[in-house]
């Protein structure tokens, strides 16, 4: 693979220093990131509301998710997918909040669970947590359509 070899060679001699990022990440991207989920001029980015982190990865990301949750809300419950990537129930356990389950996928149709997702999420109380993934469904890849997003 001289092609990766190549890729590593140039990012090296590019390279300009061996330290790590500061604790909050590169600013510029938190920046960014801020102004395209909330629009550059709303409310929350001029009231000084919005704040971002950084993290290493998805996973990374939804520990820091549920610590953030755990320790800042009264929230107990945490409804996740069946089927779901193996990490995210480990997650929420290690925080002390209890898993329920939603039903997502249809193995006969191959498709989609809807009518039973709805049936199990209305059980939720307030205050729960929903974990859902905004698209690509890990494992199944299946994502609702954008009426049923709607609904």
């Amino acid at each position: 693979m001289r092609a990766v070899k190549e890729a590593e060679k140039r990012l090296f001699d590019k390279e300009k220093t061996k330290n790590y990022l500061t604790i909050d990440g590169i600013a510029d991207y938190n920046e960014q990131t801020k102004a395209l989920l909330f629009g550059k001029d709303s409310e929350v980015i001029q009231s000084n509301r919005a704040r971002t982190v950084q993290s290493l990865g998805g996973t990374g990301a939804l520990r820091i998710a549920a610590e953030f949750i755990k320790r800042q809300t009264k929230a107990q419950n945490v409804w996740i997918s069946t089927p779901t990537w193996p990490n995210h129930n480990a997650i929420f356990n290690a925080v002390g909040m209890t898993i329920r389950e939603y039903r997502y996928y249809d193995a006969e149709r191959k498709a989609l669970d809807w009518e039973h997702l709805l049936e199990d999420l209305s059980q939720a109380s307030e205050g729960d947590v929903v974990l859902l993934h905004g698209c690509c469904h890990n494992p199944t890849g299946i994502d609702p359509t954008p009426e049923q997003w709607q609904e």
